[in-house]
């Protein structure tokens, strides 16, 4: 299947992301309630830092392991948008149930080049809802994948795992464990191979599950690791062909980037909800501390910068069903922008809050358990340093002369209420090829719409994103030809090209879904509710449309 011959679309009409967040806040009731997921439980699990059985097992109840598994196999994932929603959804309730239940994301790996009968293993593993730990970092050698010393040497019968990894999420949870090791001693591209590990091996006496890792934020979750002291595999463990174990994290780490970078949205929401209720309640100088400019200014800014990061998520595993040889670059700018944005709305959330957001007991200690959580975000599953680096790889390609994407293209994967064609793994490439829809198709998409419904607002963000875009891309050919000096300001060139890159999705999925506040995913079950409250709220909208926010710096 091409990105242009689809022949399965999810799901038949209406904006799949709000419709998934509505019906998993149905199942999962108001957060305020007594039960595994309420403020209360979490408060108790993050002081014990206690695993959250109870919470995984409800998460079961209510079907979230099935999203890991695609509809064609059975499974209910018919876009990934549903997942970013279930990440949503739990995470402001407690994050670290929604990590360590979000962890089965790395079934995907399995789906990508699983065998029939690795694919039914994982299959049977996420119908008892068992955890599963991608082992791939070691202590030594962190985002370095090509530098690991963790090896499998071929034996008779398969091969023997010798090494550690650490730290791993849900090592000593894991009911399947998937580990990269070096299949070759000689370091390069095919010097490594995935392995499948499952429950039987995993329990060998020579697999070691290694102690829980005391964490700041994510206390709950399952932060530890594995060693090997010679375990034997069999020959049919190997996932995949042999030494094609870089570039299929490569790949998978496309797909799954955005879904770890949805993990900052629950702890996002909460602080915002807690700052407006906040501000809202509290009188200050004799009047509300709404009516205070610079509250004012502070919580506007907090919904414009978790909105863009919302935007930036759904728009990447969004293009991970229309056009997947682009995800490398959708992925990355998610990764890099959207926890930084919803950290620095925390952050503001927290002027609001004032004293209140260093109270360990304020609200059920909800404020700075969000933060704490959502502060380890940006670090998991490449740091923003790391992301920057791989993105700035990108660049000499993107800037070079390229035909405007074609208008409808870009329509389609903006507007929310399109349906998604079926996940094609074999679509997926190392990197994007200089292609970039967002950023090439933007001036066409918003200079068609010439008429009286031409928004405005949503011509200043595509104007500020061609305007920056231009003097970006001039001193991204300059700074390629100009050696390595040149080249260590690449990453600070990244992270501009993730501006560029923001601005026009702002700007797209603006003029793709006219009622935008209305698409994308709002929780409203406990949502404060009034006149100051939507005062506060609909700024958010005229706020989206300035670009001299902030972020565009």
């Amino acid at each position: 299947m091409t990105e242009s011959n689809e022949t399965q679309r999810f799901p038949p009409a209406g904006p799949f992301y709000s419709q998934s967040l509505e019906r998993f806040e149905a199942k999962l009731g108001d957060p305020s309630d007594e039960g595994p997921l309420s403020g209360a439980r979490a408060a108790q699990r993050d002081e014990r830092e206690e695993y959250p059985y109870d919470a995984i097992e409800l998460l079961g109840e209510v079907g979230a392991p099935s999203l890991h598994i695609p509809a064609t196999l059975g499974g209910s994932l018919g876009s990934l948008e549903q997942v970013i929603a279930a990440s949503y959804s739990v995470g402001r309730r407690d994050a670290s149930v929604a990590l360590a239940s979000g962890l089965q994301m790395w079934a995907h790996l399995v789906w990508m080049a699983g065998s029939s009968a690795q694919q039914s293993e994982i299959q049977s593993v996420l119908a008892g809802n068992g955890a599963i730990c991608l082992a791939a970092s070691e202590a030594m050698h962190g985002a370095d994948l090509l530098s690991i010393e963790c090896r499998a040497e071929t034996t008779p019968k398969g091969y023997s795992l010798r090494g550690e990894k650490w730290p791993i999420g849900c090592a000593t949870q894991a009911r399947a464990a998937l580990v990269l090791a070096r299949t070759d001693a000689q370091r390069g591209p095919r010097s490594l191979s995935w392995f499948l590990l499952d429950e039987e091996a995993l329990e060998d006496k020579r697999c070691g599950r290694l102690p829980k890792v005391h964490t700041l934020g994510f206390r709950g979750a399952d932060l530890s690791g594995l060693s090997f002291d010679d375990l034997a595999l069999p020959a049919e463990a190997m996932l995949g062909d042999p030494g094609y174990g870089f570039e299929l994290a490569a790949k998978v780490f496309q797909l799954t980037r955005p879904l770890v970078a949805s993990l900052s949205l629950g702890p996002g929401e909460t602080a915002l909800r807690l700052a407006t209720e906040f501000a809202m309640e509290r009188q200050l100088y004799r009047r509300p501390l709404t009516d205070v400019p610079s509250v004012r200014t502070a919580l506007v800014c907090a919904w414009v910068d978790f909105t863009i990061a919302e935007i930036l998520l759904v728009g990447a595993v969004r293009a991970a069903h229309f056009c997947p040889r682009q995800l490398n670059v959708r992925s990355l700018v998610a990764k890099i922008l959207a926890p930084n944005l919803i950290r620095r709305a925390i952050d503001s959330c927290g002027l609001v809050l004032g004293a209140r957001s260093v109270m360990r007991d304020y609200a059920s200690g909800a404020f700075q358990k969000a933060s704490r959580d959502q502060a380890a975000v940006s670090i998991i599953e490449g740091s923003t340093e790391v992301c920057l680096q791989l993105l700035a790889a990108e660049l000499p390609r993107l800037v070079r002369p390229r035909a405007a994407a074609p208008c409808e293209r870009l329509r389609v994967q903006c507007t929310m209420q399109e349906p998604v064609p079926e996940l094609n793994y074999g679509n997926l490439v190392l990197d994007a090829r200089g292609k970039d829809d967002i950023v090439a198709g933007i001036a066409r998409l918003v200079g068609d719409n010439t008429g009286a419904e031409s928004n405005a607002a949503t011509r200043i963000l595509a104007e500020a994103s061609l305007t920056e875009g231009d003097v970006l891309f001039s001193e991204i050919s300059g700074a390629f030809v100009g050696g390595d000096a040149a080249r260590h300001n690449a990453p600070n060139l990244a992270y501009r090209y993730a501006i560029v890159h923001s601005l026009a999705a702002c700007a797209a999925f603006s003029e793709c879904n006219r009622r935008l506040g209305a698409i994308i995913g709002r929780p409203v079950g406990d949502r404060p509710n009034g006149a100051t409250h939507d005062r506060v709220y609909g700024a958010t909208w005229s706020g989206l449309h300035k670009p001299d926010h902030g972020w565009l710096h």
